[in-house]
């Protein structure tokens, strides 16, 4: 629906106040559409999931537009060509506001204003389904050749000081040099990798896995054991 406003009101407009000074919807729907001059076309409802796209029409190829959406907060807009406008919204009713501002042959500005009420259902299309959560991987048999890898497990929560220093001895350094990799984990993190303790397992210890170069898999070559300090750490890959 369409008004014509003089240049006064669209300074006042632009200069005026800045509250919510948006028109009621109902009286906006309550005017009467002045055919062949300015309208917003497009649907009045929406599902949740589906983007609001709405046209102007009958708008001079060399005018401005403006459009606004209200309540602003809960209009996410998006990049819309020329004369369009595009926005996702959480459920509820949404006044648009159209300002069209041309310039006559002599020089006068003058602004049209088209309203339009849309609604986003809550109902909307289905929702995806979940995601299904990765398979754990199952260690396959054991590959000569491959590097070491000592996955260290420890209670969940903040690392208690002593495991800390353990961890920072040089020993670990070396094995690293080795080719080694060494990481640690909590024990909530532990089914990432489709690894489970035997019962009564004394936290913090080592698994030890085999890796091939690809990454793709590992295979567990020994069980879990207490972790080692001092120079007991190198002695991880004996045996291995």
């Amino acid at each position: 629906m369409t008004r014509l406003l003089l240049v006064p009101f669209l300074l006042a407009l632009v200069c005026g106040p800045q509250g919510d000074t948006r028109a009621d919807p109902q009286d906006a729907a309550a005017r009467p559409v002045v055919p062949g001059i300015l309208s917003i076309e497009g649907a009045t409802e929406y599902d949740r999931d589906k983007l609001v796209r709405l046209e102007a029409k009958g708008v001079d190829a060399k005018a401005g537009l403006i459009w606004r959406v209200y309540p602003r907060d809960k209009a996410d807009r998006a990049d819309s060509p020329r004369g369009t406008l595009q926005f996702a919204g959480a459920p509820g009713k949404y006044e648009i506001e159209l300002l069209v501002v041309t310039v006559d042959k002599n020089g006068g500005v003058q602004v049209e204003e088209a309203f339009k009420t849309v609604n986003v259902k809550a109902g909307g299309g289905a929702l995806p389904p979940p995601k299904d959560k990765d398979p754990p991987i199952v260690p396959p048999i054991d590959t000569p050749g491959t590097s070491l890898y000592f996955l260290i497990v420890r209670p969940d929560g903040p690392a208690h000081p002593d495991f800390t220093r353990n961890m920072q001895s040089p020993q670990w350094e070396t094995l690293l040099k080795q080719g080694h990799q060494v990481k640690d984990k909590t024990l909530s993190e532990l089914p990432a990798y489709g690894i489970t303790l035997p019962p009564g397992t004394v936290l913090p210890c080592v698994v030890t896995l085999r890796i091939p170069a690809d990454w793709k898999t590992f295979t567990i070559v020994r069980g879990p054991i207490p972790l080692p300090v001092g120079d007991a750490i190198l002695k991880l890959p004996e045996g291995l």
